[in-house]
């Protein structure tokens, strides 16, 4: 399951670079998931980036984005310093 995911959402990756995600993917034991259940009030996406970012870098982690274009960016696996 873990690699169908990073496969659907690692299309932007290098494929070394991918494996690499599936190994420290397997080796994290946990998922943090930011999501919004609203409407898109101005600012929200802003801010969910900026969180988003925060804890990927706090953790050593990297942002999934699931929806195309909503971060202006294609849906993928990004770093912090990408995202």
């Amino acid at each position: 399951e873990d690699v169908d995911y990073i496969d659907d959402f690692g299309r932007n990756l290098r494929p070394e670079f991918k494996e690499f995600v599936r190994r420290i993917w397997e080796s994290a034991g946990f998922l943090l998931t930011l999501t919004s259940n609203g409407g898109r009030p101005k600012g929200e996406l802003d801010l969910m980036a900026q969180i988003a970012s925060s804890i990927a870098k706090l953790t050593n982690g990297y942002v999934v984005v699931q929806d195309d274009n909503v971060f202006h960016r294609p849906f993928g696996i990004y770093s912090c310093e990408e995202f």
